[in-house]
């Protein structure tokens, strides 16, 4: 099938004469493959089979018969007439090499391989050079491989998939049997369904029926016959059965011949609901409650539970007899005690109000500061404790006793006070209420303003006295400058010529002395102001702050 044949055409007449022709395409014809106008004419076969070719000439035809054998192998190829069967049953499997044309016939495999993990070469039997057996035993697509080395060196290989399903039903198991449950509590029967080689099948082929083991009837051998029928229930509840009311229990899985029994002992439920009964639900700080705390199940029997109880539990006394306790409140307010029941989860909450005990305790608290300045308000604010260091309201008699008889004190309520500072050194403020009382030392810095109105109107008419001398002092001093200051002028008047020297020119003190008796008469006023009359009548003047004489203008 991989040749072709040329054909050379020779015409004879009945003379016996020949000529070679070409022949056109239409003169032609084949019954397989294709035919070429070439010159010669070339045919290329396809199928490996007895094949012909025929040539018409004039009415005259010729045909030339050929065996066309298959071509080189290029491939192989598997084939099996089912794809899907059951668990048990056997594939069979034929293989076949082919050309380039499409040729088969059998080939000679030189190995069969199972490709998913999990499988064996066992399940491949009589594998032969063209065919094998792939027996189906687990659930599952398979694949199937066979190889052919061509010519030894070139591999060629194809691959077959079957889908194995479960077989008949050979084996029941289900889950519970001999199980000791409460009430209020479930079985997961998970059934398993098996074929004769451990594949599962589909649990709805199974039928459910539940017997009471405690009743006197005889137990009928088939299930079928227990009349109480589970099949619908434990469907819908994924073969969860939910046990409800105490006794022993059979349950029963079957199809056809086969079936599976599983017994249950059911006893009282676990609580779904927890309740608890207390002597109160008040108490004044420092005493004590008991409580109870009982569960109910499913089946409506109450019994005793036994509970974890949250909180510090240095506050909680356990009592004899499951679920009791007693709890002792020291600090004030609102608690919410919440109890667990840890097999369960379940809680539940008891609220008690705890009342403050008697007064214990009090303090004093000082702002801005604990030492401050005379004339300064300070804040005094108290607090109240009871022994169990519960805050409560400071009691209304509760008095403050400021250490000083100048402080001035200013009750804002029960609890504050404005204090007005006006003792100097140190106080010791008091808060007293009954026989519990808390003090605070503060210390007053002296002012001035505070001197004085800590010693009243005596201070003041000193410090008036005192005044009055200091003025009369500086009185008698001012006056006697003045006087001190006249007896000078005549002084001035004389020496004044000398005094007047300008660093600016320097004059020898011969001529300073010579100028000295030539100059005018200087006078001085009362203001320190020197003035000197001119040959030409202008006057001049020069106070203490002026280096040169300036000309008097009015």
């Amino acid at each position: 099938a991989d040749g072709n044949v040329t054909f050379t055409t020779v015409r004879i007449d009945v003379r016996g004469n020949h000529l070679n022709m070409t022949l056109p395409l239409s003169a032609w014809t084949w019954s397989n493959g294709s035919l070429y106008a070439e010159d010669p004419v070339r045919w290329v076969p396809w199928n490996s089979a007895p094949q012909w070719v025929e040539a018409t000439l004039e009415n005259i035809t010729s045909r030339v018969n050929i065996s066309v054998m298959h071509g080189e192998a290029v491939g192989i190829r598997l084939f099996a007439p089912d794809s899907e069967l059951a668990s048990g049953q056997a594939f069979y499997i034929d293989a076949y090499s082919f050309d380039q044309r499409g040729n088969e016939w059998p080939a000679s495999v030189d190995a069969w391989n199972i490709l998913e993990p999990g499988s064996t070469s066992a399940w491949l039997t009589e594998a032969e050079l063209d065919n094998a057996v792939f027996e189906a035993v687990i659930v599952g697509t398979w694949t199937v491989q066979a190889t052919y080395m061509h010519l030894g060196v070139n591999a060629m290989t194809d691959q077959i998939l079957f889908t194995v399903v479960p077989g008949p039903l050979a084996e029941i198991i289900i889950n519970g049997h001999g199980s000791d449950i409460t009430a209020d509590d479930s079985v997961d029967l998970d059934p398993i369904v098996r074929d004769a080689n451990g594949n599962s099948l589909s649990t709805d082929i199974l039928r459910w029926f539940l017997w009471d083991d405690t009743t006197t009837q005889s137990l009928p051998p088939s299930c079928v016959d227990w009349g109480v029928e589970l099949t619908t229930q434990l469907r819908s509840n994924d073969h969860v059965w939910e046990a409800s009311n105490v006794g022993v229990w059979k349950i029963c899985a079957m199809s056809g011949p086969y079936q599976q029994v599983a017994k249950i002992t059911v006893t009282h439920g676990v609580p779904f609901v927890l309740t608890h009964h207390a002597n109160g639900v008040q108490l004044i700080a420092g005493n004590a409650l008991q409580v109870h705390v009982n569960g109910t199940d499913a089946d409506g029997n109450i019994f005793a539970v036994h509970v974890v109880w949250t909180g510090d539990a240095a506050d909680w006394t356990m009592l004899e007899g499951m679920g009791a306790a007693e709890w002792h409140g020291n600090q004030t307010g609102v608690h919410s005690l919440m109890y667990t029941n840890e097999s369960t989860g379940l809680s539940g909450w008891w609220e008690v109000t705890v009342d403050p005990a008697m007064l214990s305790r009090l303090v004093i608290h000082v702002a801005p500061s604990l030492t401050v300045l005379q004339q300064s308000i300070i804040t005094v604010t108290a607090q109240a404790f009871d022994s169990y260091g519960n805050e409560i309201e400071v009691p209304e008699n509760t008095f403050l006793d400021t250490g000083g008889d100048k402080h001035v004190k200013t009750k804002v309520s029960n609890s504050e006070w404005k204090v007005y500072m006006v003792n100097e050194g140190t106080s010791s403020l008091t808060l007293v209420s009954g026989t519990v009382w808390d003090e605070e030392t503060v210390v007053v810095q002296q002012t001035v303003l505070g001197w004085f109105e800590e010693g009243g109107p005596l201070y003041w008419a000193g410090a008036g006295l005192l005044v009055i001398v200091v003025l009369a002092l500086i009185g008698v001093l001012m006056l006697l400058l003045r006087r001190g200051r006249d007896d000078d002028d005549d002084y001035y008047q004389v020496e004044e010529d000398i005094s007047d020297f300008d660093d600016r020119e320097f004059v020898p003190l011969d001529d300073a002395l010579e100028e000295e008796d030539a100059g005018p008469d200087v006078s001085v006023d009362e203001d320190g102001t020197e003035w000197w009359e001119d040959d030409e009548g202008v006057w001049w003047y020069r106070n203490q702050d002026m280096d040169d004489w300036e000309r008097y203008e009015e």
